[in-house]
């Protein structure tokens, strides 16, 4: 039984009023039974390609090459590429060295003063190889999400 089966199991129907049953969900047919995400799937070269064509071709100081010249050499690249991001994906790791950010203060709009701290905003600065990843997971569990209707209704 699901989680959120459980969940509804609990809620007394009796102390909802009317206007609140609308808020409660039917319960799941056996035809939309949720498959559960047990691993992420392998990429093929050509959608680690979409997933660099659509990245912000933006460098960061800890990137071991510049953003640029990975784009200039992507049909070279590509291969090793899928592999580092196919091996982070089927061992569920993301290494620590990835995690580590640069983080520039930048002024909010609208304000002139410097020196207080309150003014400025962080932006963390990460590894482009770092962001290709982070897409290719949130890419599959979105899709994930999405087909199995796991949003709630309510959700902002």
């Amino acid at each position: 039984m699901f989680y959120h089966s459980l969940i509804r199991e609990e809620i007394d129907a009796n102390r909802i009023s009317l206007s609140d049953q609308s808020l409660v969900p039917p319960e799941q047919s056996v035809s939309n039974a949720i498959e559960t995400l047990h691993s992420f799937k392998i990429l093929r070269d050509c959608e680690v390609e979409k997933l660099l064509k659509k990245s912000a071709k933006k460098s960061c100081e800890l990137d071991p090459i510049p953003s640029s010249v990975l784009h200039g050499s992507t049909e070279v690249l590509l291969p090793v590429i899928t592999k580092i991001v196919n091996a982070s994906l089927t061992l569920s790791h993301f290494p620590n060295e990835w995690k580590e950010a640069i983080v520039k203060p930048i002024m909010k709009k609208g304000t002139k003063d410097l020196f207080n701290y309150k003014n400025l905003r962080p932006v963390n600065n990460l590894q482009f190889l770092s962001k290709i990843i982070e897409r290719a997971v949130f890419d599959q569990l979105y899709s994930h999400i999405n087909s199995n209707n796991l949003f709630a209704a309510l959700q902002s």
